[in-house]
């Protein structure tokens, strides 16, 4: 209701009340990241080094946008999903695309992330995700067509999306 200070203030007293509650952890993360906050991404450590082996919430981790701005919980969220689900596992494939593509800019993390989501995207359901960021992949390489498809691709998935809107 466009109060975050309080908002902010109730979850941390509840997290303060209830230090050993996963739930309550979890909780404050998501609501970090709601608000933007720049501390969001600490918590999300906390809570996903606390629960290493729970995929689901490694999968929440990558999820969130503001766990991103910490690419090295990020790369140690991706080792435990990979190590978990193995080497066919979607999830680890998709968010290591993204690693690569937001980590390094070369041509070769460009042809590795593009190798991982042809592989992710044979293998799942469709998702609009998966395709903006082989866009994205594919424009890094010069395969400007082949992007092009892609955002098309991924505007018919999810076409109110706004942010495919402005990227096509």
């Amino acid at each position: 209701a466009g109060q975050t200070d309080r908002g902010r203030q109730t979850v941390e007293a509840a997290v303060q009340n209830n230090p050993d509650s996963a739930a309550w952890q979890l909780m404050h993360a998501q609501f970090l990241d709601l608000i933007g906050s720049a501390d969001a991404s600490q918590v999300w450590a906390k809570v996903a080094d606390a629960d290493p082996k729970n995929p689901r919430l490694q999968g929440r981790v990558l999820n969130s946008q503001q766990a991103w701005q910490d690419t090295a919980l990020i790369r140690r969220v991706i080792d435990r999903l990979k190590d978990q689900t193995g080497e066919d596992g979607v999830a680890w494939r998709v968010a290591q695309a993204r690693w690569l593509l937001e980590t390094d800019p070369s041509e070769k993390a460009a042809a590795e992330a593009t190798l991982l989501l042809s592989q992710a995207i044979g293998e799942s359901s469709p998702r609009a995700q998966q395709h903006l960021l082989m866009a994205m992949a594919l424009d890094r390489l010069g395969n400007h067509d082949a992007a092009i498809e892609n955002v098309t691709t991924a505007s018919q998935i999810a076409p109110d999306a706004p942010a495919i809107k402005i990227e096509l």
